[in-house]
């Protein structure tokens, strides 16, 4: 790539990988996550890539990929753009007794993410780009080199990631937007339109927010159908509750629900798988 003009002689310096080592592994612990007193929270595994291989390149890769990775209709770039977006929601719908909030969460989204699909992804987006200023095929072989060359070492031993993105890579956060927008976020805003209506459908990252109206036993077949869009991708589920809804359209985790998890308003109660 440097010797066809598209690097810089400083930026091909800092991408070589000689004199770098592998990535290293850690956890972090989910300490919000409710676990028994006592035992070790859930642990997020993290693979650290400062001094790594595929550093400095990740960090190319990923200055490319911002420049479109926001420009998509569910972006949420922070809390502060979350509530603008539910006050402009407020002031344009007055929303039915049926409106149910819901929110979805990705299972380990990063490192789910199959290869192939994600880099199709990803070069869709990034031909889309008006003037680029480094072609979508240098960029997508950089991020392959990245994603195939993923080494970290953990209790003295070597290993290397096959499947995924890693916690901890720079070019992971925009990858896996541009992967959730081109394969799955579309399909869920047309499945929900099949079995009711969806109001607000919003994500950041491997969180979603939305306003689906109908019944919970509806919002619930939802669900399964997400969950067949991409057999690697899956989504637990939390929402609210409808006052007076009649038991033929409830549904079931409302009925086992063992505790109130918190209160929306006056007339709502969260549920959750």
């Amino acid at each position: 790539i440097f010797d066809n003009g598209v690097l810089s002689k400083s930026d091909f310096e800092a991408m070589l990988p000689e004199e770098k080592h592998a990535g290293k592994f850690y956890c972090t612990f989910k300490v919000h996550k409710e676990h028994e007193h006592g035992t070790t929270p859930t642990p997020r595994p993290i693979i650290s890539g400062k001094g790594s291989f595929t550093e400095n390149i990740g960090k190319f890769v990923t200055h490319h990929l911002n420049e479109v990775a926001t420009q998509h209709d569910t972006y949420i770039k922070d809390t502060p753009d979350f509530l603008r977006h539910v006050e402009a929601l407020n002031q344009k719908h007055k929303l039915p007794k049926n409106a149910i909030l819901v929110t979805n969460d990705v299972t380990g989204l990063f490192t789910n993410i199959p290869h192939q699909e994600g880099t199709q992804a990803a070069a869709e987006a990034l031909s889309e780009r008006q003037n680029p200023e480094v072609s979508t095929e240098v960029i997508i072989r950089l991020l392959e080199l990245v994603l195939n060359n993923n080494l970290f070492e953990f209790s003295g031993e070597t290993y290397k990631q096959l499947i995924g993105s890693a916690m901890g890579s720079s070019p992971a956060p925009p990858y896996s937007d541009m992967f959730m927008d081109r394969r799955v976020d579309k399909q869920i805003s047309r499945e929900a339109n099949l079995l009711g209506q969806q109001l607000f459908l919003k994500r950041f990252l491997d969180d979603l927010f939305s306003i689906f109206v109908g019944s919970t036993k509806k919002l619930h077949e939802l669900q399964n159908q997400i969950n067949k869009i991409n057999p690697n991708i899956k989504f637990t589920m939390e929402h609210t509750s409808i006052e007076g809804e009649c038991p033929e359209e409830r549904c079931e985790c409302h009925n086992q629900a063992t505790r109130v998890r918190a209160k929306l308003a006056d007339r709502s109660e969260l549920c959750c798988i």
